[in-house]
């Protein structure tokens, strides 16, 4: 009677253990299948795939709001971005691979459109699970590479001139190249105490034509030229400070007109001394006609425009003019001779001296 009770306590025991066995294998299994899980969630890819659910015309706009197209966030409205990106990506098979910037502590990817490049995801990490591991939800999309060319504008101006972009003024996270020489001045900045200096602005990201103005902040004019997206902005001058500078200009270019057909020499009066400028004139070839043929000359025309300031010691200006030289007992009757340069002027010791010449196209 004993033995078979012994026997009875004991396939109780062993099936207790057994049960408590396959308990705790379950458990472990259990656990294992959940850490498992975790550590798969907290993979970024998994993320990533998350994400892509809303790459579509409807949801994309839950991106957009965090949007990276180029660095005109706040100089645009998002709404022109949101409808250029859900054309972007309208109809087509959306698909993502990993950025060559991807990393383990930044995930990156690359988000392509029927195989063209459409944008890159980062990711963050936005919360953990059970077993602690990371879970990674969206960042910021970054579609600056895939903008079109015509979205990108640059706009230099005077060291110190203060741009606006759609009424917004631009900081100095925009600058892309500071206190750069104006290169039309290199021939000449010798002779100025300080060298006037630009500033480039870039702004990329502009879907829409920009409203693009320039102020100095000491209130001086600056005028605007433009080719396609590149603005450029200078320094212009008031007709009252013009207006004396013209009548100077006016007598430069007489005895500069003179000087080659021979009757004056009067123009060195005028030009910087020791310039490259005054070497060139004096081994310039003139008197191309014997002055005592010379019966008479003059302007029949002459405009000096397009006056540019650099700084209170430089200034540029156009000249264009016709002169006419009339003969008399000589094989040709009248000559006109056309002026059409930018001449730079340096003021030294209180006088302006011309410094440097180009010659411009004809229109």
């Amino acid at each position: 009677m004993k033995e078979k009770t012994k026997k009875s306590k004991f396939k109780k025991g062993l099936l207790i253990y057994a049960v408590t066995v396959l308990v705790v294998i379950a458990g472990g299994l259990c656990a294992f299948w959940f850490f498992i899980k975790d550590y798969e969630e907290g993979m970024p890819v998994h993320g990533m795939e998350q994400v892509m659910q809303s790459f579509n015309e409807t949801d994309i706009q839950k991106l957009i709001r965090d949007q990276t197209f180029g660095n005109a966030k706040n100089l645009e409205d998002a709404s022109v971005w949101t409808s250029w990106y859900q054309e972007l990506i309208k109809g087509k098979q959306m698909t993502f691979e990993e950025a060559k910037e991807n990393t383990d502590t930044t995930p990156t990817y690359t988000v392509k459109a029927d195989g063209q490049p459409v944008g890159k995801v980062i990711l963050k990490v936005v919360g953990s699970n059970g077993f602690r591991f990371d879970v990674w939800g969206f960042d910021r999309l970054d579609a600056s590479e895939c903008l079109p060319d015509t979205a990108v504008y640059t706009i230099t101006v005077p060291k110190g001139v203060k741009v606006s972009v759609n009424g917004h003024e631009l900081g100095k996270e925009y600058i892309e190249k500071d206190d750069v020489t104006y290169s039309q001045l290199e021939s000449i900045q010798t002779y100025l105490p300080e060298a006037p200096l630009t500033t480039t602005y870039k702004v990329s990201g502009l879907l829409n034509k920009p409203q693009i103005t320039a102020h100095s902040v000491d209130g001086k004019p600056v005028v605007l030229s433009q080719k396609e997206h590149m603005y450029t902005f200078s320094y212009g001058m008031a007709e009252e400070e013009t207006a004396a500078l013209k009548a100077m200009v006016g007598s430069v270019a007489n005895n500069y007109a003179m000087n080659f057909i021979d009757v004056s020499k009067q123009i060195y009066n005028y030009i910087m001394p020791g310039s490259e400028l005054e070497e060139n004139m004096k081994l310039t070839v003139t008197g191309f006609y014997p002055t005592k043929y010379i019966s008479s000359y003059g302007f029949d025309s002459m405009n000096v425009s397009n006056f540019e300031y650099y700084s209170n010691e430089c200034f540029s200006c156009d000249v264009h003019y016709n002169f006419h030289v009339n003969f008399q007992g000589f094989s040709v009757t009248e000559e006109v001779l056309p002026g059409n340069m930018k001449w730079y002027f340096v003021n030294k010791d209180g006088t302006w001296y011309l410094t440097n010449l180009e010659y411009l196209a004809e229109k």
